[in-house]
């Protein structure tokens, strides 16, 4: 893992021994790292702050599977078990359960990005999993509920297809939220044709 014009080393597998499987889903804040890293038996989200590496979370204490890590100088957010977003306060409370598949219609959780105590994420979400639409959605830090900013219902601007696909939101300190979206539509015919969606 490399950062910088300059290219510094962040972690390499020979030095790390839990990520001897290699890295993933790095984010910088400040001048901090967090990354997912993956052993022979483990996943785990590490985090570099100055010349430290320190573990987060691993598998195999509360989870089965860690990943997507975003983080401030507070807080990190991930996906645990692909079924649930966590946030935890340093140094790693759990503090809170953002969203969970099989409550609040959700049927997938994704991507996380957290700015300040704001979490913006995608995922899968509707009453079944047959009539579930992908969305953007949003759980400010005052309150923790869990809004919709945009899913699948909406029309694509400039296009006559709906934004099927929506993933990956990153939120800035003023709270706005980009994200990738397009109408896909041959991934949402072969979703809508095999009956999974």
């Amino acid at each position: 893992l490399l950062l910088g014009t300059d290219i510094q080393t962040i972690a390499t597998s020979a030095d790390f021994p839990e990520a001897v499987n290699g890295f993933a889903f790095p984010h910088i804040f400040g001048t901090d790292v967090l990354f997912s890293s993956y052993g022979a038996v483990q996943e785990s989200i590490v985090q570099k702050r100055g010349s430290t590496l320190t573990t987060v979370v691993t598998t195999g204490q509360k989870f089965s599977s860690v990943t997507s890590p975003s983080a401030t100088d507070k807080a990190v957010t991930f996906v645990g078990d692909n079924t649930a977003l966590y946030l935890t306060k340093h140094p790693c409370i759990f503090q809170d359960t953002i969203a969970k598949v099989g409550s609040d219609g959700f049927h997938e959780v994704q991507n996380p990005s957290l700015e300040r105590d704001n979490v913006a994420f995608g995922g899968i979400r509707g009453d079944t999993r047959r009539d579930a639409v992908a969305g953007i959605y949003v759980s400010p830090g005052d309150t923790r509920e869990v809004h919709t900013l945009v899913n699948a219902s909406r029309a694509q601007p400039g296009s006559k297809g709906k934004l099927t696909c929506l993933q990956n939101p990153a939120i800035s300190k003023a709270g706005f939220v980009a994200f990738f979206g397009s109408d896909c539509p041959s991934a949402s015919r072969r979703q809508d044709d095999d009956g999974t969606r």
